[in-house]
């Protein structure tokens, strides 16, 4: 009976062996995975679509967001052929970014669109008005205070 115990430990300690060469592997795998992404022709596209939407954000504050290239040494390019895959995933990822920066300027563009519009306006209304009766609202004004 002991020995059985003994062998079920040693099963036990395999299988957990097992499992932690497995995550180093898991963990290998996305380490490779992430530098195949940085170092894909779409990444900096992708990387520069993201700033502009956070610039939009951050009220066009275009010098507040600075990007500086990964660096990733002396290492050889790590794109395999035959990703479609990841080529997919980085073409509608950038598509999906330029359609959502499209989105938020829409609706910046008719605020200020309707903001100069309305300045305008005002602008004419102060052209219009001539400078008699200016004086003479200044005065009307003057005598209701009384």
């Amino acid at each position: 009976m002991e020995r059985k115990r003994k062998g079920e430990k040693i099963h036990h300690d395999h299988d957990h062996d097992h499992f932690d060469h497995g995550e180093e592997s898991s963990d290998h795998n996305v380490d490779i995975l992430k530098k195949e992404i940085a170092c894909h022709t779409l990444y900096r596209p992708l990387i520069q679509s993201h700033l502009e939407c956070l610039k939009l954000c951050l009220d066009n504050n275009k010098n507040d967001l600075q990007f500086e290239p990964i660096k990733l040494g002396n290492q050889p390019n790590l794109l395999k052929p035959g990703r479609p895959e990841l080529d997919y995933f980085m073409e509608a990822y950038c598509m999906t970014l330029n359609k959502l920066k499209e989105a938020m300027e829409e609706p910046q563009q008719e605020s200020m669109a309707f903001i100069n519009y309305m300045y305008s306006q005002l602008n004419e209304l102060a052209v219009e008005i001539p400078s008699s009766t200016t004086s003479s609202v200044t005065n009307s004004s003057s005598k209701i205070d009384d």
